[in-house]
């Protein structure tokens, strides 16, 4: 796989035109994933050249406004007109808004166990991407987050738990009732604690 990837990296430099990538039809795609679009898209620009994503569908979109790369792309829809940076897709709803600095995102929608373990994996994908100085504080930002069922008070665990394992914090600010109410039943509601200077 790896060596077909980098034959079509050598054919489309050679190309000397812009690449537009068909991702109409990705049905998954994590940090590595979206990590090799971006080193495409630096091999492409020292070349002056661009890397369009084409009509990328609801899960890439997703995964890009997770990490904070939607106004890092190119992107077209079918009809050839580029999406507005960070505007929200059809599909999108379910979780997550565009990331502001690279220790803080945003949850939006609902988190359960339908789609717990791929907001799990974007989450510590974009977080473990970011820099670490000491005591690093990441932000979780709750306040367009609707709902979460008990799997979505595990990926909060496991967040705090990988936070603490490697010497960060993390903090869940501006939870609304409902969030609240599952974390007291769970007797999680620590988690929403602000973590301290």
């Amino acid at each position: 796989m790896l060596g077909e990837l980098r034959a079509f990296f050598t054919e489309t430099l050679g190309t000397g035109e812009h690449c537009q990538l068909d991702l109409s039809g990705v049905r998954f795609i994590d940090s590595t994933g979206a990590a090799l679009l971006l080193q495409w898209r630096r091999r492409l620009r020292a070349h002056g050249l661009r890397l369009v994503l084409f009509n990328p569908s609801p899960t890439v979109r997703s995964a890009l406004d997770l990490l904070g790369l939607t106004d890092c792309f190119t992107v077209l829809d079918p009809g050839g007109r580029r999406s507005p940076p960070g505007g929200s897709m059809p599909g999108d709803e379910s979780v997550i808004p565009p990331c502001i600095g690279g220790c803080t995102l945003a949850w939006q929608g609902e988190i359960t166990a339908a789609n717990a373990e791929w907001v799990w994996s974007l989450t510590l994908g974009h977080f473990s991407a970011t820099e670490r100085p000491p005591r690093r504080t990441h932000v979780v930002n709750l306040s367009r987050l609707a709902f979460i069922d008990s799997a979505g008070a595990e990926i909060m665990l496991r967040l705090h738990r990988w936070a603490l394992k490697n010497g960060r914090r993390i903090w869940f600010p501006q939870a609304r009732p409902a969030i609240r109410n599952v974390l007291a039943h769970a007797r999680l509601e620590h988690l929403l604690n602000h973590p301290g200077p």
